[in-house]
Order: structure tokens, then sequence, then C-alpha cells
């Protein structure tokens, strides 16, 4: 496979039941640990491009931050071990926002899906709006140099207080939507990227994916972690 774009996968050994089953789902629907780097504090199983191991004491935003730094290419997926894939993604369509976005350096980000969006206006690509949050802990392609300088800015923060900053600043984001169905009170589903948004819920399995967790993986133990 050919890729511009690469991805930083972020976890903690807390979590490797979740990665467990959901790094299977990442490679049969279409994506590729060859271009995946993972952040985490235990080296797991699975084989990465490259792994790189922080320790838990350093903040979030921290521990992004010098992976982006081993990263090459301009552009870079974020996605958390949680964000189970459940049906194919636009692999095509990836790599065709990734070439967009490369030579719109005007725009940030694309993200995946949409969710808490204040207005509806349409983006400059078919399928995309004008998104009203700057950060948000979702499947979303970055431009490198947008997400490196965010994190920078804030280099102390935890995932929450990152998105709370979101408000803070200005931004030139998009997001994909082509009339997927709401799930739960905030996201809506992906056709281009069809991920749990997201899969655990403080610690516990979210009810809002409970068909399809339990249709995909009917042998695992779902009741040590319990639905919330």
């Amino acid at each position: 496979r050919v890729h511009m774009y690469e991805v930083i996968m972020h976890t903690n050994s807390e979590y490797f039941d979740v990665l467990d089953i959901g790094i299977p789902n990442f490679t049969k629907f279409g994506m590729d640990l060859g271009n995946t780097t993972l952040i985490t504090d235990v080296k797991p199983k699975f084989d990465f491009k490259s792994t790189y191991i922080y320790e838990n004491k350093l903040p979030y935003a921290s521990r992004l931050l010098t992976a982006l730094q081993t990263i090459d290419s301009s552009n870079v997926i974020l996605l958390h071990e949680d964000f189970i894939l459940y049906n194919t993604v636009q692999t095509n369509k990836l790599i065709e926002l990734d070439g967009w976005l490369s030579k719109n350096p005007s725009y940030d980000f694309i993200r995946f899906m949409k969710s808490a969006e204040s207005l509806d206006v349409k983006g400059p690509i078919e399928n995309t709006w004008i998104s009203t949050n700057q950060f948000a802990i979702q499947a979303t392609l970055f431009r490198k140099d947008f997400l490196s300088s965010y994190l920078t800015k804030y280099s102390k923060h935890s995932i929450w207080d990152l998105e709370k900053e979101a408000k803070n600043n200005s931004h030139n984001g998009l997001y994909w939507y082509n009339n997927e169905p709401k799930r739960g009170a905030v996201h809506y589903d992906s056709s281009l990227f069809p991920c749990m948004a997201t899969a655990v819920y403080k610690g516990r399995w979210c009810a809002e994916y409970v068909k399809e967790l339990i249709t995909m993986f009917p042998k695992f133990d779902f009741t040590k972690r319990g639905w919330v």
C-alpha cells in the first residue's frame, strides 16, 4: 500500500484488552500497522511501524508531541485504541483527503465524523463541512505542523484539558458528514472511517456500541469492564 499520511495511536497497558480486540479489526477493515506508530507505556504483542514508550507521569500532550517528532509525513491521523473499526474504511478517500490537505495549507485538519458542531456550513470538498471545534479526541487527519504547534502550546495538558482549550483558539478545520445517523447524544457514525467514538467510556464498555461489540467479538468477556 502507498500512504502519504502516517498514523499515531495512543494507548495504555490498562487498555490492552481493548487493543487486543481492536487491532485485528484495524487491519481487517483496511488500515495498516506498517505506517502506524503506537504510543504506549508498555510494549504490546503487535508489531507496529514503531513504538514510542512513555512514562505514565508524562502529560498526554507531551506524549503525542514526542511521538510526532519521529513522523516524516506532512499529515498524520490521530487515533486511540478504543476507536475500534466495525466496517471498511474508505482508504482511497483517505488518500485523496490527505493529498488535498497537503495542497491546501490554510486548513488544519479533517475530522472523520460529525460531533458537537454549532453550524452546518459546507466545506470545499464533497461531504465535508466547516468545523466549529479545534481539537477533539476523535479520529482526525491533522496537518502535522498544526498538531505539533497546538500540543507545544499546551504540552502540560491532559487529554481532557486539550479539548477544553479548543474554544479559545482560532482554526480552520473540516469534518466529514454524509448524512450518517446519529449515535448517542453527540456523535454521528462515519461512512469514511467507521469507528466507535468511543468503545470505552470512563473505563467501561460504551453501550452505544453493544450490538457491534457483541456481534464482532462473541467470545470476549465484556463483564470484566462492564457497560455504561
